[in-house]
Protein backbone atom coordinates (compact mmCIF):
# COMPACT_ATOMS: atom_id res chain seq x y z
CA UNK A 1 0.00 0.00 0.00
CA UNK A 2 1.33 3.58 -0.30
CA UNK A 3 -0.15 7.16 1.42
CA UNK A 4 -2.60 9.02 -0.77
CA UNK A 5 -0.82 12.29 -0.23
CA UNK A 6 -2.66 14.67 -2.58
CA UNK A 7 -5.86 13.82 -1.47
CA UNK A 8 -7.22 11.73 1.19
CA UNK A 9 -4.34 11.10 3.43
CA UNK A 10 -5.35 7.20 3.83
CA UNK A 11 -3.45 4.30 3.02
CA UNK A 12 -4.41 3.22 -0.54
CA UNK A 13 -3.43 0.45 -2.68
CA UNK A 14 -1.18 0.77 -5.94
CA UNK A 15 -1.60 0.44 -8.74
CA UNK A 16 -3.03 -3.14 -9.50
CA UNK A 17 -2.43 -4.62 -6.22
CA UNK A 18 -4.90 -5.71 -3.79
CA UNK A 19 -6.43 -7.45 -0.50
CA UNK A 20 -9.56 -8.69 -2.21
CA UNK A 21 -11.54 -8.26 -5.44
CA UNK A 22 -13.51 -5.39 -3.93
CA UNK A 23 -9.62 -3.76 -4.28
CA UNK A 24 -9.96 -4.05 -8.32
CA UNK A 25 -11.91 -3.17 -11.25
CA UNK A 26 -15.01 -4.88 -12.08
CA UNK A 27 -13.82 -6.84 -14.50
CA UNK A 28 -10.80 -8.12 -12.34
CA UNK A 29 -9.90 -10.34 -9.62
CA UNK A 30 -7.13 -10.42 -6.90
CA UNK A 31 -5.02 -13.46 -7.03
CA UNK A 32 -2.68 -14.72 -4.60
CA UNK A 33 -0.03 -12.76 -4.90
CA UNK A 34 -2.58 -9.82 -4.15
CA UNK A 35 -2.44 -8.89 -7.90
CA UNK A 36 -5.43 -7.68 -10.05
CA UNK A 37 -5.90 -9.93 -12.67
CA UNK A 38 -8.66 -10.40 -15.82
CA UNK A 39 -11.50 -12.45 -14.68
CA UNK A 40 -12.61 -15.33 -16.57
CA UNK A 41 -13.96 -13.80 -19.78
CA UNK A 42 -12.20 -10.88 -19.41
CA UNK A 43 -8.47 -9.75 -20.53
CA UNK A 44 -5.48 -7.48 -20.23
CA UNK A 45 -3.64 -8.20 -23.12
CA UNK A 46 -3.75 -9.89 -26.34
CA UNK A 47 -1.63 -13.14 -25.37
CA UNK A 48 -4.81 -14.07 -23.86
CA UNK A 49 -6.97 -13.95 -27.02
CA UNK A 50 -7.00 -16.43 -30.38
CA UNK A 51 -3.66 -15.37 -31.91
CA UNK A 52 -5.48 -15.64 -35.44
CA UNK A 53 -8.12 -13.29 -35.30
CA UNK A 54 -8.71 -11.60 -31.70
CA UNK A 55 -7.30 -8.86 -29.78
CA UNK A 56 -7.90 -7.80 -26.26
CA UNK A 57 -10.67 -4.98 -26.55
CA UNK A 58 -9.54 -2.17 -23.81
CA UNK A 59 -13.28 -1.04 -23.18
CA UNK A 60 -14.77 -4.10 -22.59
CA UNK A 61 -11.78 -5.56 -21.39
CA UNK A 62 -12.85 -8.81 -23.50
CA UNK A 63 -11.41 -10.68 -26.71
CA UNK A 64 -12.68 -10.25 -30.11
CA UNK A 65 -12.16 -9.96 -33.16
CA UNK A 66 -9.38 -7.45 -34.16
CA UNK A 67 -10.02 -4.83 -36.43
CA UNK A 68 -10.81 -6.34 -40.40
CA UNK A 69 -11.68 -9.73 -38.76
CA UNK A 70 -14.79 -10.76 -37.95
CA UNK A 71 -17.41 -13.83 -36.50
CA UNK A 72 -20.07 -11.98 -37.24
CA UNK A 73 -21.67 -8.95 -39.78
CA UNK A 74 -22.11 -7.20 -36.92
CA UNK A 75 -18.58 -7.03 -36.53
CA UNK A 76 -18.13 -5.35 -39.90
CA UNK A 77 -18.74 -1.96 -41.10
CA UNK A 78 -22.47 -1.37 -42.44
CA UNK A 79 -20.88 -1.78 -46.06
CA UNK A 80 -19.21 -4.82 -45.93
CA UNK A 81 -19.98 -8.50 -44.51
CA UNK A 82 -18.39 -11.51 -42.54
CA UNK A 83 -16.68 -14.32 -44.24
CA UNK A 84 -17.08 -17.10 -41.61
CA UNK A 85 -14.02 -19.22 -43.02
CA UNK A 86 -11.95 -16.81 -43.28
CA UNK A 87 -12.84 -14.58 -40.69
CA UNK A 88 -12.43 -11.14 -42.72
CA UNK A 89 -14.99 -8.39 -43.28
CA UNK A 90 -15.35 -8.34 -47.24
CA UNK A 91 -17.38 -5.47 -49.37
CA UNK A 92 -20.73 -5.84 -50.45
CA UNK A 93 -20.94 -5.77 -54.03
CA UNK A 94 -21.31 -2.38 -55.48
CA UNK A 95 -19.79 -0.74 -52.65
CA UNK A 96 -16.27 0.31 -51.55
CA UNK A 97 -13.64 2.01 -49.47
CA UNK A 98 -11.25 3.28 -52.34
CA UNK A 99 -11.73 3.68 -56.28
CA UNK A 100 -9.78 0.84 -56.65
CA UNK A 101 -13.05 -1.34 -55.00
CA UNK A 102 -14.94 0.00 -58.00
CA UNK A 103 -14.44 -0.68 -61.53
CA UNK A 104 -12.25 1.55 -64.03
CA UNK A 105 -15.49 3.66 -64.61
CA UNK A 106 -16.84 4.28 -61.20
CA UNK A 107 -15.09 5.86 -58.23
CA UNK A 108 -15.51 5.23 -54.54
CA UNK A 109 -17.85 8.06 -52.69
CA UNK A 110 -16.50 8.13 -49.55
CA UNK A 111 -19.87 9.21 -48.12
CA UNK A 112 -22.04 6.68 -48.72
CA UNK A 113 -19.05 4.21 -49.77
CA UNK A 114 -20.89 3.06 -52.63
CA UNK A 115 -19.25 2.95 -56.66
CA UNK A 116 -20.75 5.85 -58.72
CA UNK A 117 -20.35 6.32 -62.16
CA UNK A 118 -17.39 9.07 -62.93
CA UNK A 119 -18.68 12.23 -64.97
CA UNK A 120 -19.65 10.99 -68.64
CA UNK A 121 -20.22 7.26 -67.47
CA UNK A 122 -23.25 5.61 -66.73
CA UNK A 123 -25.07 2.56 -64.80
CA UNK A 124 -28.05 3.66 -66.32
CA UNK A 125 -30.26 5.99 -68.53
CA UNK A 126 -30.58 7.65 -64.66
CA UNK A 127 -27.22 8.64 -64.86
CA UNK A 128 -27.64 10.67 -68.43
CA UNK A 129 -28.83 13.86 -69.32
CA UNK A 130 -32.51 14.21 -70.83
CA UNK A 131 -31.10 13.99 -74.72
CA UNK A 132 -28.77 11.29 -73.75
CA UNK A 133 -28.74 7.24 -72.72
CA UNK A 134 -27.08 4.44 -71.01
CA UNK A 135 -24.97 2.26 -73.55
CA UNK A 136 -24.50 -0.67 -71.24
CA UNK A 137 -21.92 -1.97 -73.17
CA UNK A 138 -19.42 0.98 -72.73
CA UNK A 139 -21.47 2.00 -69.61
CA UNK A 140 -20.94 5.62 -71.23
CA UNK A 141 -23.67 8.34 -72.32
CA UNK A 142 -24.88 8.24 -75.98
CA UNK A 143 -27.29 10.96 -77.87
CA UNK A 144 -30.94 9.40 -78.13
CA UNK A 145 -32.52 8.97 -81.70
CA UNK A 146 -32.96 12.03 -82.68
CA UNK A 147 -30.43 13.99 -80.76
CA UNK A 148 -26.42 15.00 -81.17
CA UNK A 149 -23.55 14.63 -78.95
CA UNK A 150 -20.86 15.74 -81.18
CA UNK A 151 -20.36 17.12 -84.52
CA UNK A 152 -19.61 13.66 -86.60
CA UNK A 153 -23.21 12.46 -85.65
CA UNK A 154 -25.31 14.85 -87.83
CA UNK A 155 -24.91 15.34 -91.92
CA UNK A 156 -22.04 17.30 -93.51
CA UNK A 157 -24.72 20.02 -93.86
CA UNK A 158 -25.99 19.89 -90.47
CA UNK A 159 -24.38 21.20 -87.41
CA UNK A 160 -25.19 19.97 -83.37
CA UNK A 161 -26.37 22.21 -81.50
CA UNK A 162 -25.10 23.44 -77.86
CA UNK A 163 -28.47 23.99 -76.68
CA UNK A 164 -30.62 21.82 -77.97
CA UNK A 165 -28.13 18.58 -78.94
CA UNK A 166 -30.12 18.12 -82.38
CA UNK A 167 -28.62 18.59 -84.97
CA UNK A 168 -29.73 21.71 -86.99
CA UNK A 169 -28.92 22.47 -90.72
CA UNK A 170 -26.03 25.17 -91.36
CA UNK A 171 -26.51 28.65 -92.39
CA UNK A 172 -27.64 28.46 -95.91
CA UNK A 173 -27.67 25.32 -95.72
CA UNK A 174 -31.18 23.23 -95.29
CA UNK A 175 -32.83 19.83 -95.07
CA UNK A 176 -36.39 21.05 -96.41
CA UNK A 177 -37.58 24.24 -97.91
CA UNK A 178 -38.56 25.56 -94.25
CA UNK A 179 -34.76 25.64 -93.57
CA UNK A 180 -34.79 28.46 -95.89
CA UNK A 181 -35.96 31.91 -96.80
CA UNK A 182 -39.08 32.72 -98.27
CA UNK A 183 -37.48 33.24 -101.35
CA UNK A 184 -35.50 30.25 -101.44
CA UNK A 185 -35.69 26.45 -102.25
CA UNK A 186 -33.71 23.70 -100.48
CA UNK A 187 -31.66 22.36 -103.86
CA UNK A 188 -32.15 18.54 -102.48
CA UNK A 189 -28.95 17.49 -104.34
CA UNK A 190 -26.44 20.02 -102.57
CA UNK A 191 -28.25 20.74 -99.30
CA UNK A 192 -27.94 24.55 -100.33
CA UNK A 193 -30.58 27.25 -100.14
CA UNK A 194 -31.34 28.60 -103.50
CA UNK A 195 -33.28 31.89 -104.78
CA UNK A 196 -36.34 31.24 -106.04
CA UNK A 197 -37.38 31.56 -109.56
CA UNK A 198 -37.67 35.63 -110.01
CA UNK A 199 -36.03 36.26 -106.81
CA UNK A 200 -32.23 36.34 -105.61
CA UNK A 201 -29.34 36.01 -102.94
CA UNK A 202 -26.64 37.37 -105.30
CA UNK A 203 -26.14 40.26 -107.78
CA UNK A 204 -25.03 36.89 -109.78
CA UNK A 205 -28.70 35.93 -110.30
CA UNK A 206 -29.76 38.92 -111.62
CA UNK A 207 -29.55 39.71 -115.47
CA UNK A 208 -26.85 42.05 -116.58
CA UNK A 209 -27.45 45.57 -116.11
CA UNK A 210 -29.13 44.65 -112.53
CA UNK A 211 -28.01 44.10 -108.95
CA UNK A 212 -30.29 42.12 -106.03
CA UNK A 213 -32.25 44.43 -103.44
CA UNK A 214 -30.97 42.33 -100.14
CA UNK A 215 -33.98 43.67 -98.31
CA UNK A 216 -36.25 42.22 -101.54
CA UNK A 217 -34.56 40.36 -102.53
CA UNK A 218 -35.47 41.25 -106.23
CA UNK A 219 -33.51 42.04 -109.05
CA UNK A 220 -33.89 45.86 -109.75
Amino acid sequence: MKCDIQKTHLCVYSNGLCRTNANCESWQVCDMNQTCRAAPGYCDSDSQCDPVFEYCNPSPHRCGPAPGYCVSDTNCDSWKKCDAISKHCYLISGMCDLDADCDTWQSCEIKTHICKPKTGFCLSDENCVAWAKCDTATKKCVSRQGYCLAQNECNEWEECSSTTHICVARRDRCGTNADCGKWQYCSTSTHDCKAQLGSCDVNSDCVSGEVCNQQTHKCQ
